[in-house]
């Protein structure tokens, strides 16, 4: 089935007349999900009933900020998207406030979203020969006073243990976790295929700017069939400046040479050091297992709602 990116839009419920200029604080969160159809994928995103992600992230968020958009996207067709607005709003406003299940002290308190929770999820090593354990770190926000003690976590809090049930169900349980639990496969992380690894590169041989754009390499080395727009990382390369990047090849090719496009600049100097190339291949896996972390600050002020495009221009 089609792997779609799932991402979760909240804010703060300060809110003025004009609506999209109704938050002083905004963020988002993202997972992937496989599903039939963007609408199957929508339709399981916007559930916010016991024993769902909805559910349980609202349970530790605080009464002051909202969930209330859910956005799907395939991964290989990001033109197949939908919006979602979350059921429950208040007032017939989108959105439903957290938290869903009211705890104790959840909505006590001034509301901050600065100071938030960083965990690291994990997929444990699979079977494949030189597979490698795989990190995510994710950073859990609008966290109600109660859950931080000064400068750690409070686990007494009922909001902790709430945190804790949602970390349970996307990544299966609290690090140690032995022997590697069956992941619950309903929200998956991206991870590079462990099958695509690293293919060394000779700079005098392998590498070159392009002749007809200074801002494109010519990469001679064997990395299988590429369609245009597959993206190919080259990193350990000296000089020139700028070569260690994700580029994306322009044009499909079943062998090398690939023209890479494009860097921010024209490239010039002499190829020093042998460098590595990969072609990006992500694969979307569920996790076995997390870490917490402790508290991180994360300053915010974005506003995910209605931002502006383009250059922007002050007013006389």
């Amino acid at each position: 089935m089609p792997v779609y990116k799932t991402t979760w839009f909240f804010e703060s419920v300060q809110q003025s007349g004009n609506r999209t200029a109704s938050s002083v604080c905004a963020w988002t969160e993202t997972w992937y999900q496989t599903a039939t159809s963007v609408d199957a994928a929508l339709f399981t995103a916007i559930q916010s009933g016991v024993g769902t992600w909805i559910g349980l992230r609202l349970n530790f968020l605080h009464s002051q900020y909202y969930l209330k958009w859910v956005r799907v996207s395939r991964v290989d067709n990001p033109r197949e998207t939908k919006v979602g607005a979350v059921p429950g709003g208040p007032f017939g406003q989108v959105g439903v406030m957290a938290p869903r299940i009211p705890l104790p002290g959840i909505a006590t308190g001034p509301a901050q979203v600065n100071c938030c929770v960083l965990a690291d999820v994990v997929v444990l090593p699979s079977a494949t020969p030189g597979d490698k354990t795989h990190h995510r770190r994710i950073l859990l926000r609008g966290l109600g006073q109660e859950m931080i003690n000064g400068n750690v976590v409070n686990t007494n809090a009922p909001s902790f243990q709430a945190l804790v049930r949602f970390l349970n169900y996307v990544a299966s349980g609290e690090s140690p976790n032995f022997p590697k639990p069956v992941a619950i496969p309903t929200w998956l992380i991206r991870i590079q295929n462990p099958t695509v690894g690293y293919l060394p590169l000779n700079p005098v041989a392998g590498l070159a700017v392009d002749p007809a754009n200074p801002q494109r390499i010519v990469v001679n080395a064997a990395l299988g069939n590429l369609l245009q727009g597959a993206r190919v990382q080259i990193k350990g390369v000296t000089t020139p400046r700028g070569v260690n990047k994700i580029w994306t090849t322009i044009a499909p090719y079943a062998a090398p040479p690939y023209t890479l496009a494009k860097s921010r600049f024209a490239l010039a100097g002499a190829w020093t050091n042998n460098g590595f190339a990969q072609v990006v291949s992500p694969i979307f896996v569920a996790a076995n297992q997390y870490t917490i972390i402790g508290l991180r600050d994360r300053h915010t002020g974005s506003q995910v709602f209605g931002r502006t495009r383009g250059r922007r221009r002050v007013a006389s």
